[in-house]
C-alpha cells in the first residue's frame, strides 16, 4: 500500500501464489517492464497509477490479474507500449478503470484483454486514444479465445477505431456500452 516505483529495469511490482494479496494506492512509472502483477485467488490491484512502461521489453502490461476471482479496480493506466490491463481466470472483475494511450507499439491486444476465462466482467471502465498500430490491430476490450460467459457492460471508449474485439469468445453479453472515434469504428 502506497508504495511508488520508478525507473526499475522489469516488473513495478510482481507477486505469484498470492491469495488474497492486495495492492493499493500505489504509482509505477518508467518501468522497463510491466507495472503490477499479482497472481493469486482474490488478489486485488486498486486506486494504482501505472503509466510509461515497457520501456525495455514492449510486451510489457501495465496492470496483470491473475487467478479466480481476481480484481482490478479504479486504476489508472497510460502510455503503455502493449495492452493496458490484462485478466487472466475465471470470474475476474475489471471496473471502473481508466485507460489512455496503450498499445502504442504492439498490436493484437487492447485497453483490458483476456482469454481462456469464464464468468470474467468488464463494466464501467474508461479507454481513450488507442490507435491501430496494424498487424491483429488494438481494440479497447477484447474478450479472446475460450472466453465464456462474459459481460462488458456500462464501458465508453473514445477514439479507438476498434472499441470491441471478440475472438473464439462465445456466450457472451456486450451491452449498455459507449463507443465513439471520428475514423471508421470496427
Amino acid at each position: 500500500e502506497n508504495l511508488t516505483v520508478r525507473n526499475a529495469g522489469g516488473w513495478g511490482v510482481r507477486a505469484w501464489a498470492c491469495p488474497d494479496l492486495r495492492v493499493s494506492v500505489c504509482t509505477v512509472e518508467d518501468s522497463g517492464a510491466g507495472g503490477v502483477r499479482v497472481e493469486g485467488e482474490g488478489a486485488r490491484v486498486e486506486d494504482c497509477t501505472v503509466r510509461r512502461i515497457g520501456l525495455q521489453y514492449p510486451s510489457a502490461v501495465g496492470v496483470w490479474i491473475g487467478g479466480a476471482r481476481s480484481v482490478a479496480e479504479h486504476n489508472l493506466v497510460t502510455d503503455t507500449t502493449y495492452t493496458a490491463i490484462l485478466g487472466g481466470g475465471d470470474d475476474q472483475r475489471i471496473e471502473s478503470n481508466r485507460i489512455q494511450r496503450a498499445m502504442l507499439v504492439l498490436h493484437d491486444g487492447g485497453g483490458i484483454y483476456a482469454g481462456f476465462n469464464k464468468r470474467m466482467a468488464y463494466r464501467y471502465n474508461y479507454v481513450s486514444d488507442i490507435q491501430d498500430t496494424g498487424g491483429y490491430g488494438a481494440s479497447a476490450y477484447y474478450l479472446d479465445e475460450l472466453a465464456e460467459d462474459c459481460v462488458v457492460e456500462g464501458n465508453v471508449a473514445i477514439g479507438v477505431d476498434r472499441p470491441s474485439q471478440n475472438h473464439m469468445a462465445r456466450r457472451n453479453t456486450i451491452r449498455g456500452n459507449l463507443f465513439v472515434t471520428t475514423g471508421k469504428m470496427r
